[in-house]
């Protein structure tokens, strides 16, 4: 079997394989034996431009994630499990029971199995999320794969490269990164399918067990050569896709970072992707999201650089205290994204917001913060100071992180502070923290989806973003993602830096951003 992968021809390799007709399954052997054999090549690629693998012995991260199998390994997890001694099988079997309980509480079981393909975003929340449910892989026995030489193509596939300490933050949204490889473990997901395009079947390893049980049959049986011709096609196709696809994204430019082009990072390009089919314009979040944290990026090394580096760190959550404003877009994003929490988790979230919505018409009349106008410097820097005296967190807050951040707000993605950090955590007595000039992409989506001739800023508090929805529940007219793009760069340069406004009207002729103080609000 061969096939070619993004970076480098796969070495070749004899492997023996049964004679006769047989599942799926029965090729594994011969798989493992090919991906472990390259292993070593692709590992020592990796070195040579500086990237060596960061994997070491009693590291256990990677099993405590999400491990994805196929329906095939599914079969054969199965049937190790029951040729294992009776002591041994009753315990992993515990194990798999558990593992089980606790996924379901977590999410309901067809958004589990099978386990569908979902965008950056998403995998990075749903990665996260379930890393903090410390749930262990029921093969993982003192900190090391009980299954080693048995173990699914993912675990033999994921070489991480980059530091040891990004593993220990997943809980915490880091993503690690790994080697390129032929993507073997998902062209087995896609092996046993009949269907024209193939159907991928994936789920959690934790399920394994239970979709063997479930779906007795394993299908049509075929000579492992047929079998291994089959995956080798499918393996050649899903690198070409992702090829095409890398081609198919369009570039663009993200605006300027200051006003001051001695200041200003070296812009770069950013390929993003929008929907093609029309739809409402909180589809083009994701590609608005990965602009901004790329210019984070910039803008936070040119401020370092100038000797006033970025001073947020993990655990402060004194911004998320804030008056936190979210465009109506966003607003129905959190709506959406909360309903797809698990029953639990949405009802406690909910409970949140509830509590806060009671706190903030204590405060002022609910119509002040929805719509959220702008508001003159003094009157915006009094309003903040008792906004944090209330103590009153976003809902999504959680042990003082962020529980969202993969889908937080644009407007807490552009806030960063280079004052002392002891400012933030004095913003109750008057002080407030100075933020880095940079583009406010948050402000033209404030105006996107306004029908009027002269745009309209739709803008409201995040804690009342549930209770807005649910007031609001008819969105705008659908268009397609390249259209929602399009108007939303030609807002952005048509928006003010952000004078001080209480019409909500729109914004004047253009003018370039200017430094902010004290914002999100």
């Amino acid at each position: 079997m061969s096939s070619t992968p993004d970076d480098a021809d796969r070495p070749a390799l004899a492997v023996t394989v049964p004679g006769e007709p047989g599942p799926a399954r029965a090729i594994l052997p011969a798989l493992r034996t090919l991906v472990d054999s390259q292993t070593p090549a692709f590992h020592a690629a990796s070195a040579a431009v500086g990237k060596p693998v960061t994997c070491k012995r009693g590291c256990a991260a990677c099993c405590r994630q999400i491990i994805a199998v196929s329906d095939v390994e599914a079969h054969a997890l199965a049937r190790l499990v029951e040729a294992m001694p009776a002591p041994r099988r009753a315990r992993v079997e515990a194990r798999f029971a558990d593992a089980e309980r606790r996924m379901l509480e977590w999410r309901p079981l067809d958004r589990l199995m099978p386990l569908e393909p979902v965008s950056d975003d998403d995998f990075r929340l749903r990665a996260r999320e379930h890393y903090r449910l410390g749930l262990a892989c029921p093969f993982l026995e003192d900190e090391s794969c009980s299954i080693y030489a048995d173990r699914p193509m993912v675990c033999r596939e994921y070489d991480v490269v980059s530091p040891p300490s990004v593993c220990g933050r997943l809980a915490e949204g880091e993503r690690p990164v790994g080697i390129v490889r032929p993507p073997v473990g998902e062209a087995l997901e896609l092996l046993t399918s009949t269907e024209d395009p193939p159907r991928r079947v994936s789920m959690p390893l934790t399920f394994a067990l239970r979709w063997a049980v479930e779906h007795p049959d394993e299908g049509e049986e075929r000579l492992p050569e047929d079998w291994l011709r089959r995956l080798a096609a499918l393996s050649v196709k899903l690198v070409e896709e992702r090829r095409a696809a890398r081609q198919s994204e369009p570039a663009v430019e993200p605006p300027a970072a200051s006003p001051s082009p001695a200041a200003d990072p070296a812009p770069g390009r950013l390929r993003i992707s929008v929907p093609d089919e029309p739809g409402p314009a909180r589809g083009i979040l994701p590609a608005l999201r990965r602009m901004v944290d790329q210019n984070t990026r910039e803008v936070g090394a040119a401020a370092a650089a100038r000797g006033t580096p970025v001073s947020c760190g993990p655990g402060c959550g004194a911004c998320c205290r804030q008056i936190v404003p979210v465009s109506d877009v966003e607003a129905r994003a959190l709506a959406e994204l909360v309903e797809s929490f698990p029953d639990g988790r949405r009802a406690r979230v909910k409970a949140r917001f509830a509590e806060a919505e009671r706190r903030l018409a204590a405060w002022r009349p609910l119509d002040e913060l929805a719509p959220l106008a702008l508001l003159p410097d003094d009157t915006h820097r009094r309003r903040s100071i008792e906004y944090y005296r209330l103590g009153l967190a976003c809902p999504f807050l959680e042990d003082e992180s962020c529980s969202i951040h993969p889908d937080r707000p644009l407007i807490c993605r552009e806030f960063d502070v280079i004052s002392h950090p002891s400012v933030c955590a004095r913003m109750g007595e008057g002080l407030l923290p100075d933020a880095l000039v940079r583009p406010m992409l948050s402000d033209a989506l404030e105006f996107l989806t306004s029908g009027e001739e002269a745009p309209r800023r739709a803008r409201l508090a995040l804690p009342l973003a549930l209770r807005w929805v649910a007031d609001n529940p008819v969105g705008e007219a659908p268009r397609t993602g390249v259209e929602w793009f399009r108007r939303f760069m030609a807002l952005n340069e048509a928006t003010p830096a952000g004078a001080p406004r209480t019409d909500g009207a729109a914004p004047p002729a253009p003018r370039r951003h200017r430094r902010r103080t004290a914002r999100p609000a």
